[in-house]
């Protein structure tokens, strides 16, 4: 191997042909495999829930506490913050940013929910079909879209941007930016629909301040931005969704219009109304939509209306998991906001600005 190494480094052409080599090689790794970074939040997330759950905790057991505490444990300072919660062994751990606390608590459930539905589906079907079939469990190796289907998070909202609906611009990319945390999040939106909320909210002011310190601003600037008890908050981020609702709501409405004008659908088959209202209200639809994909005469172009077929099943999913969550955060108080204000804007004078909030009261 030395002589390898040797005559590699005295010929320049094969020096740089395994450089090329190993730059292809990293590249296509990095794809599959997590950083040492991402290893080692994991690594903290799992010792955080096994300090508080023990080590047989499962996903269920996880709260919007555990959340903020790891955020607010681990985002300052994880050498120094980690003694809080008895890790003896200092990991440092880049949690600065809430919405990555979070997308990393929802990317370990789901981690941990695979697993189980494994093992589970393993153990039931030993002695069942599958040894009858003459397959061998131990090399079977399944993929997250072989155990859930189709119905992964984000399927539903990527599709849109893929054949044969990216024919069709049937969501501007801010609605899509407005779903995405959402429907990322999954069957975890509703039972940590407080810690969603938090991102969504809080989630915008920790990117301005990013920016803010980008640009070398003052103290003061930075305060100012982290001053986050003004404003509408939680129910300001509620009708933003909202909106989105209805937007999901009158392009489904336009599709079947679009289907209805080519001879695929029977206006009769659509839920409500009288036949002459549910026209003009399907029609209002596709009339209030200036976008890609909608404009006049659609039966005239069979590869617009393949698109049109496609898109009523999407869209009615991400409007279900939508209006689900808002129906959910629809009694929340105002209070609930400002108990939270004044918690984050303590963490964030403590991470952008670095004095504790107790000092500048």
């Amino acid at each position: 191997m030395d002589t390898l190494v040797d005559s590699i480094q005295l010929r320049p052409d094969f020096a740089r042909v395994s450089n090329e080599i190993s730059r292809a090689l990293y590249s296509y790794l990095q794809k599959y495999l997590p950083s040492l970074q991402s290893q080692r939040k994991f690594a903290a997330l799992v010792q955080f829930l096994d300090q508080r759950y023990g080590d047989e905790f499962t996903p269920s057991a996880i709260c919007d506490r555990d959340i903020f505490d790891f955020w607010v444990c681990f985002g300052v300072d994880a050498r120094i913050q980690a003694n809080t919660v008895g890790i003896t062994e200092k990991p440092t751990v880049d949690a600065k940013t809430y919405d990555g606390v979070l997308r990393d608590f929802v990317n370990l459930a789901r981690a941990i929910e695979l697993g189980l539905t494994k093992r589970n589906m393993q153990f039931s079907v030993a002695v069942g079909s599958y040894e009858e079939g003459g397959v061998n469990l131990e090399t079977l190796e399944l993929s997250q879209q072989d155990w859930f289907g189709d119905e992964l998070p984000s399927h539903y909202l990527n599709s849109l941007d893929e054949e044969p609906l990216s024919r069709l611009k049937l969501l501007g990319q801010h609605e899509k930016d407005q779903l995405r945390p959402l429907i990322e999040a999954a069957d975890t939106a509703q039972r940590w629909s407080r810690s969603l909320l938090r991102s969504y909210c809080f989630g915008q002011v920790q990117r301005r301040l990013t920016q803010a310190l980008r640009r070398k601003v003052g103290d003061v600037e930075l305060l100012r931005i982290c001053d986050v008890s003004h404003g509408d908050g939680y129910s300001e981020i509620l009708s933003r969704l909202l909106k989105v609702a209805d937007k999901l709501d009158t392009t489904e409405k336009a599709c079947l219009y679009a289907l209805h004008s080519a001879g695929e659908v029977e206006v009769n088959d659509v839920e409500g109304g009288d036949y002459a209202i549910k026209i003009r209200e399907l029609h209002k639809a596709y009339r209030s939509i200036n976008r890609t994909g909608f404009e006049p005469d659609p039966e005239k172009e069979p590869e617009r209306i393949e698109a049109f077929r496609e898109a009523p099943q999407p869209l009615a999913i991400l409007s279900r998991t939508l209006n689900r969550w808002l129906d959910f955060n629809r009694d929340l108080s105002a209070e609930v906001y400002q108990q939270d204000a004044e918690i984050f804007r303590a963490q964030f004078i403590r991470l952008y600005v670095g004095v504790d909030y107790e000092k500048l009261a």
